[in-house]
């Protein structure tokens, strides 16, 4: 079924787990799978909204065009207050493809 949580970093979510395996960067098999797509490279394209005075959505985002520049996809910055993002993400002609959810922790505190 499941099991109990470990501590406040629960080995249960992706990446924390140390003896979990890790997928591997491979910007050439990225590449030969998005050929396989039939996508036309003119369609390439991905919208990433995110709150635009998060220096770390940005900075994330920023290196992520980078890398998927390299590929042939284009990655387009959306900026803005979250307001203006949620109402647009919930409208499907103007969702972007990307959009950050942020989560609390829900542990007690002193």
């Amino acid at each position: 079924m499941g099991r109990e949580g470990v501590d406040v970093d629960d080995r249960r979510i992706r990446g924390t787990d140390p003896a979990a395996e890790k997928p591997a960067f491979d910007l050439a098999e990225a590449k030969r799978l998005i050929e396989l797509s039939g996508v036309p490279p003119k369609e390439r394209r991905i919208y990433a909204s995110y709150i635009g005075t998060s220096l770390e959505y940005a900075n994330a985002l920023l290196l992520y065009q980078a890398n998927l520049a390299k590929i042939g996809v284009d990655l387009v910055l959306q900026p803005g207050p979250w307001e203006a993002n949620w109402d647009a993400a919930r409208n499907e002609p103007t969702a972007p493809n990307m959009y950050p959810v942020t989560w609390w922790p829900t542990y007690a505190t002193p």
